[in-house]
């Protein structure tokens, strides 16, 4: 049975995008967030496991310096300077960085570079 879950797996992951297994990775986060305020340690491994098994498909994730050094650029080339330009920066941002970083990361870095 386990090695009918790997083949599926296996098969899963080549017949995917990368957007559509990050996107599974990223609801995967999200449950482990909700089954830590339950106290459900037993679906968390589970979750935590998926994970760590999808992500070496994955590319590279950007480091937390790598994203703030892209936003600051980003920012620069639109010529945002208020919270009111943020709708400017997260849209080139999101093409930019499709598939490099989580949209709410990249949101959040924004929120905190601009007054």
């Amino acid at each position: 049975m386990l090695c009918l879950g790997v083949y599926t797996s296996v098969y899963f992951i080549s017949t995917c995008t990368h957007s559509q297994v990050q996107l599974g990775n990223e609801l995967r986060n999200d449950s482990i967030t909700q089954y830590q305020t339950a106290g459900r340690d037993d679906l968390i491994e589970k979750e935590i496991l998926e994970i760590s098994f999808y992500e070496p498909y994955l590319p590279k994730q950007l480091s937390d310096e790598e994203l703030s050094s892209a936003i600051k650029s980003i920012i620069a080339q639109v010529g945002a300077e208020f919270m009111k330009d943020i709708g400017k920066v997260m849209a080139i941002a999101s093409k930019e960085l499709a598939g490099k970083v989580d949209g709410k990361r990249i949101n959040e870095c924004a929120k905190a570079l601009l007054p």
